[in-house]
């Protein structure tokens, strides 16, 4: 019994001071309602800030509104603004060409002169070229350098031609009509004539040199196969020989000329001479 009762005692020691703790920390109504009212002030204020804030977020919003069509202007006539420079460049380039142009025509000044009537025999217009060279080319800086595919440039052409069915040969003279040229270097005048070597010659009537440095002058008909051989007028000769030569003779059709086939062979009239 005398055990029991500071067991008991404790006890209810525990009780009070439980009890006094529970009641400490619950708040009261008066507490609790002033709690109630400071948040509500305070939710009031950051209501407001917010209001504030929103505010302020939609004028910078229409500021940025307002920027972003000065830009979208800004940008259109700066678009504008390159056009027209493009413009002005294309321009100023053209103009650049023209007065490359103009500077080139000035530097021929000193060595072209026009005659617009007759100088001497010769019929009006004339223009005069005086102390200068007159260079034809066709831009490859050779004159045999056509290669393979040839430029069929760098000619000069003294009529029109007419008829001619290869003229894809460089740097040759050519005057008539219906004269072909395929090789560099060479001269044809006439008509129907046809020069195949480089460097070759030929005039007259429906000749034709394809050998190299080769030569058919006047006669019809003939042909030049040797290198640096000649055939001097004639019809139907063939010269084959290299260094050979022919003066004139022949036949009156093909195959019936004199046929000089030995190289620095030599034949005249209608007799071969060795």
């Amino acid at each position: 019994m005398k055990k029991l009762v500071p067991l008991v005692l404790a006890c209810l020691l525990a009780l009070i001071v439980f009890a006094g703790t529970a009641s400490a920390s619950k708040p009261s109504l008066k507490t609790l309602t002033a709690q109630v009212v400071a948040l509500q002030q305070t939710m009031k204020a950051q209501a407001k800030s917010i209001a504030r804030q929103a505010h302020t977020i939609g004028k910078l919003s229409s500021r940025v509104r307002a920027d972003e069509a000065r830009l979208s202007r800004h940008a259109a006539r700066l678009t504008r603004h390159g056009v027209r420079l493009n413009g002005d460049e294309a321009a100023i380039a053209g103009q650049g060409t023209q007065l490359t142009t103009a500077a080139s025509l000035l530097a021929l000044a000193p060595y072209v002169s026009v005659v617009t009537g007759a100088a001497g025999t010769f019929r009006g217009p004339n223009i005069f070229f005086t102390g200068a060279n007159v260079h034809i080319v066709d831009g490859t800086q050779s004159t045999s350098d056509w290669g393979s595919t040839p430029t069929g440039l760098g000619n000069l052409i003294v009529g029109y031609d007419e008829d001619a069915t290869d003229t894809s040969g460089s740097h040759s003279i050519v005057c008539g009509f219906a004269n072909n040229f395929n090789s560099y270097g060479g001269l044809v005048a006439g008509y129907q004539n046809s020069v195949g070597g480089p460097c070759a010659t030929v005039a007259g009537q429906s000749n034709a040199a394809f050998g190299e440095y080769s030569s058919v002058i006047g006669g019809y008909g003939n042909v030049d196969y040797g290198a640096s051989s000649s055939i001097t007028g004639g019809g139907y000769n063939e010269a084959d020989g290299a260094w050979s030569s022919i003066g004139g003779g022949g036949g009156t059709s093909t195959g019936t000329g004199v046929i000089e086939t030995t190289d620095l062979g030599w034949a005249a009239g209608s007799y071969h001479t060795p």
